[in-house]
Protein backbone atom coordinates (compact mmCIF):
# COMPACT_ATOMS: atom_id res chain seq x y z
CA UNK A 1 0.00 0.00 0.00
CA UNK A 2 1.56 3.52 -1.37
CA UNK A 3 -0.39 6.43 -0.38
CA UNK A 4 0.62 10.03 -0.66
CA UNK A 5 -1.71 13.10 0.89
CA UNK A 6 -4.15 13.08 3.69
CA UNK A 7 -4.52 9.61 4.94
CA UNK A 8 -6.00 7.34 7.83
CA UNK A 9 -5.35 3.92 8.83
CA UNK A 10 -7.84 2.15 10.63
CA UNK A 11 -6.10 -1.10 12.06
CA UNK A 12 -4.59 -1.89 9.13
CA UNK A 13 -2.71 -5.61 8.16
CA UNK A 14 -0.44 -5.31 5.16
CA UNK A 15 3.14 -6.44 3.64
CA UNK A 16 4.12 -2.88 2.89
CA UNK A 17 2.78 0.54 4.16
CA UNK A 18 4.59 3.74 2.65
CA UNK A 19 2.76 6.98 3.57
CA UNK A 20 4.30 10.26 2.35
CA UNK A 21 2.11 13.32 3.99
CA UNK A 22 -0.31 13.66 6.84
CA UNK A 23 -1.42 10.61 8.46
CA UNK A 24 -3.62 9.08 11.32
CA UNK A 25 -3.36 5.53 12.73
CA UNK A 26 -6.13 4.70 14.63
CA UNK A 27 -5.87 1.37 16.60
CA UNK A 28 -3.22 -1.08 15.22
CA UNK A 29 -1.26 -1.23 11.81
CA UNK A 30 1.11 -4.22 11.20
CA UNK A 31 2.83 -4.99 8.48
CA UNK A 32 6.16 -5.82 7.47
CA UNK A 33 7.66 -2.97 6.26
CA UNK A 34 6.01 0.78 7.90
CA UNK A 35 7.30 4.02 5.94
CA UNK A 36 5.71 7.04 7.77
CA UNK A 37 6.93 10.31 6.20
CA UNK A 38 5.46 13.67 7.13
CA UNK A 39 3.52 14.73 10.43
CA UNK A 40 0.56 13.12 12.01
CA UNK A 41 0.14 10.31 14.60
CA UNK A 42 -0.62 6.60 15.60
CA UNK A 43 -1.75 4.57 18.25
CA UNK A 44 0.56 1.65 17.56
CA UNK A 45 2.42 0.69 14.58
CA UNK A 46 3.94 -3.15 14.70
CA UNK A 47 6.60 -4.36 11.69
CA UNK A 48 9.72 -5.96 11.07
CA UNK A 49 11.21 -2.57 9.46
CA UNK A 50 9.46 1.03 10.62
CA UNK A 51 10.81 3.99 9.24
CA UNK A 52 9.18 7.44 10.73
CA UNK A 53 10.52 10.60 9.76
CA UNK A 54 9.11 13.88 10.80
CA UNK A 55 9.52 15.93 7.82
CA UNK A 56 7.41 19.26 8.18
CA UNK A 57 5.81 19.22 11.72
CA UNK A 58 5.18 16.21 15.01
CA UNK A 59 5.02 12.86 14.62
CA UNK A 60 3.23 11.09 17.42
CA UNK A 61 3.02 7.83 17.93
CA UNK A 62 1.39 6.06 21.08
CA UNK A 63 3.53 2.27 21.22
CA UNK A 64 6.22 1.27 18.54
CA UNK A 65 7.45 -2.72 18.08
CA UNK A 66 9.50 -3.32 15.67
CA UNK A 67 12.46 -5.49 15.31
CA UNK A 68 14.53 -2.46 13.19
CA UNK A 69 13.32 1.21 14.41
CA UNK A 70 14.03 4.48 12.58
CA UNK A 71 12.70 7.62 14.38
CA UNK A 72 14.07 10.85 13.02
CA UNK A 73 13.11 14.32 13.43
CA UNK A 74 14.13 16.58 10.40
CA UNK A 75 12.38 19.58 10.57
CA UNK A 76 10.11 18.59 12.65
CA UNK A 77 10.15 16.09 15.90
CA UNK A 78 9.25 12.36 16.86
CA UNK A 79 7.03 11.64 19.89
CA UNK A 80 7.12 8.20 21.04
CA UNK A 81 5.15 6.79 24.52
CA UNK A 82 6.59 3.44 24.21
CA UNK A 83 9.33 1.66 21.94
CA UNK A 84 10.69 -2.08 21.97
CA UNK A 85 12.80 -2.64 19.54
CA UNK A 86 16.12 -5.10 18.42
CA UNK A 87 17.83 -2.50 17.01
CA UNK A 88 16.74 1.14 16.52
CA UNK A 89 18.34 4.79 15.74
CA UNK A 90 16.55 7.57 17.14
CA UNK A 91 17.36 11.18 16.41
CA UNK A 92 15.31 14.25 17.09
CA UNK A 93 12.92 12.42 19.25
CA UNK A 94 11.13 12.33 22.73
CA UNK A 95 10.62 9.26 24.37
CA UNK A 96 8.35 7.45 27.08
CA UNK A 97 10.02 4.18 27.33
CA UNK A 98 12.73 2.80 25.28
CA UNK A 99 13.48 -1.39 25.29
CA UNK A 100 16.07 -1.93 23.04
CA UNK A 101 18.76 -4.61 21.81
CA UNK A 102 20.93 -2.00 20.32
CA UNK A 103 19.83 1.65 20.42
CA UNK A 104 22.12 4.68 18.01
CA UNK A 105 20.84 7.68 19.34
CA UNK A 106 21.66 10.97 17.88
CA UNK A 107 21.28 14.97 18.49
CA UNK A 108 18.54 16.22 20.66
CA UNK A 109 17.01 13.12 22.10
CA UNK A 110 15.11 12.55 25.04
CA UNK A 111 14.14 9.71 26.65
CA UNK A 112 12.36 9.50 29.89
CA UNK A 113 13.43 5.40 30.68
CA UNK A 114 15.61 3.43 28.59
CA UNK A 115 16.60 -0.32 29.15
CA UNK A 116 18.97 -0.78 26.34
CA UNK A 117 21.77 -3.71 26.17
CA UNK A 118 24.23 -1.57 23.69
CA UNK A 119 23.95 2.22 23.15
CA UNK A 120 25.88 3.89 20.39
CA UNK A 121 25.40 7.92 21.18
CA UNK A 122 26.18 9.55 18.00
CA UNK A 123 25.99 13.25 20.10
CA UNK A 124 26.75 14.70 23.06
CA UNK A 125 23.02 16.40 23.52
CA UNK A 126 21.32 13.19 24.30
CA UNK A 127 19.29 13.34 27.59
CA UNK A 128 17.60 11.15 30.27
CA UNK A 129 15.04 11.79 32.35
CA UNK A 130 15.98 8.78 34.82
CA UNK A 131 19.32 6.76 35.45
CA UNK A 132 18.97 5.10 32.23
CA UNK A 133 20.00 0.95 32.14
CA UNK A 134 22.88 0.36 29.43
CA UNK A 135 24.89 -2.59 29.67
CA UNK A 136 27.36 -1.39 27.14
CA UNK A 137 28.13 2.16 26.04
CA UNK A 138 29.68 3.70 22.83
CA UNK A 139 30.33 6.99 22.03
CA UNK A 140 31.14 8.12 18.85
CA UNK A 141 31.45 11.70 18.41
CA UNK A 142 34.96 13.27 18.93
CA UNK A 143 35.54 14.78 23.01
CA UNK A 144 36.34 18.29 23.22
CA UNK A 145 40.11 19.01 24.20
CA UNK A 146 41.03 22.15 26.18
Amino acid sequence: MISIGRRVFENVKSDMIVHYGKFNVRGLCVAETIVLVGSGSGDWIAGEDCVVVAEKGLVKLGRVDCVKTYLLGFNGRVIAGNISTQMGFIKKARIGYLKAGLALIGAETIVANAFISNAVFLDPHVWFKAKPTINVAEYKYPALES
